[in-house]
């Protein structure tokens, strides 16, 4: 499956990454892994864990107050947001 990023999700993902670089050396590069990971288990079971939309979907990223927000478009796993717990629910909703 192919994994495309929202231009706004990729940006949050390298600023989120940029910050836990930040707070110590290789945390960033863990975000990282982590958001490979949640990728890897969405590309096995693409219609879940939790359905928030008709078309949407919600992954939860291990270790971090992240999740992945995305949708199936044909053989493409499209990220709508990789979304920090801590901002506004829904702020990515006019995205797609």
């Amino acid at each position: 499956m192919n994994v495309e990023f929202h231009n706004e999700a990729a940006a949050e993902v390298r600023m989120s990454i940029g910050f836990y670089e930040g707070e110590r050396a290789g945390l960033g590069r863990e975000l990282w892994d982590e958001i490979q990971s949640a990728l890897r288990r969405i590309e096995v079971n693409p219609d879940g864990p939790e359905r928030i939309r008709p078309n949407l979907y919600r992954a939860s990223i291990r270790r971090f107050p992240y999740s992945v927000i995305y949708g199936i478009r044909g053989e493409t796993l499209w990220v709508v947001a990789v979304a920090n717990h801590n901002r506004r629910e829904d702020y990515w909703k006019n995205r797609q």
